[in-house]
């Protein structure tokens, strides 16, 4: 998954729970995972050349959490999230919760928290997972 993990911190949390009820392995990419040089870099890994490098493969079979765990992508981008929200309402100060993923001094700005946004046809994240049609 490239980033951002999400649009909002609902969303987010919505997918480390799909994840974590699904038992799916989830890795957050790195930017610029496609390009030619990095494409390079992941070829020579996997020749063998460095020698057993594990990959996310390793991780799917294992069941182990990759080192970029969907949880470390949705926890990095609530900061971004968090300044977004203060930006959107004037530079308010804000207090956030880490254990509820709440905005504890503001309802408006906590309001932002749980702001959804429109799908594809088909698609929902209702329920706490993605669902399609």
């Amino acid at each position: 998954m490239e980033k951002p993990t999400s649009h909002n911190i609902w969303e987010g949390r919505v997918m480390v729970e799909a994840a974590r009820k699904y038992d799916r392995i989830v890795q957050v990419g790195t930017q610029n995972r496609t390009a030619p040089y990095v494409q390079a870099a992941r070829d020579y890994i996997a020749s063998g050349k460095l020698g057993d490098i594990p990959l996310i493969i390793d991780c799917i079979r294992s069941r182990n959490k990759p080192n970029a765990d969907i949880e470390f992508g949705h926890k990095s981008a609530i900061l971004i999230h968090l300044a977004n929200i203060a930006t959107a309402l004037g530079g308010r100060r804000l207090v956030f919760d880490p254990n509820t993923e709440q905005i504890t001094n503001d309802e408006e700005a906590n309001n932002h928290i749980l702001r959804k946004r429109e799908y594809r046809e088909g698609y929902s994240l209702e329920g706490g997972g993605v669902r399609g049609t």
